[in-house]
C-alpha cells in the first residue's frame, strides 16, 4: 500500500468484498468458489483497473472473468444474482 501511495496511485479498497475461499472453496464445491469471485468481480468499478495482493484470488478472479466473458448465460446469472450490490 505505501508502494502504491509513493507512486501516486490511489487504491480504494472494495466495500464488503469477500475471500475468494482460497484452495479451500474450490476444492469443496466448485460453484461457490466461482460466485465468491464473481461477487468481489460485481464490486469492482468498471472504469478502474482491479488489484489483487494475493496470487491466489488473483488466479480466481481471472478464472471468474474468462467464465463470464465467455458464457452470456453464466453472466447473466452473476449479474442477476449479485444486481444491487
Amino acid at each position: 500500500m505505501k508502494v502504491c501511495e509513493k507512486l501516486g496511485l490511489n487504491l480504494i479498497e472494495l466495500e464488503d468484498w469477500n475471500c475468494c475461499g482460497s484452495s479451500s472453496a474450490h476444492s469443496l464445491d466448485q460453484k461457490l468458489a466461482f460466485r465468491l469471485a464473481a461477487r468481489n468481480l460485481s464490486l469492482a468499478p468498471s472504469d478502474r483497473p482491479l488489484l489483487v495482493m494475493c496470487p491466489t484470488c488473483l488466479h480466481r478472479l481471472k478464472l471468474a472473468h474468462k467464465v463470464i466473458s465467455e458464457n452470456p448465460a453464466a453472466r447473466a446469472e452473476e449479474e442477476a444474482r449479485w444486481a444491487g450490490l
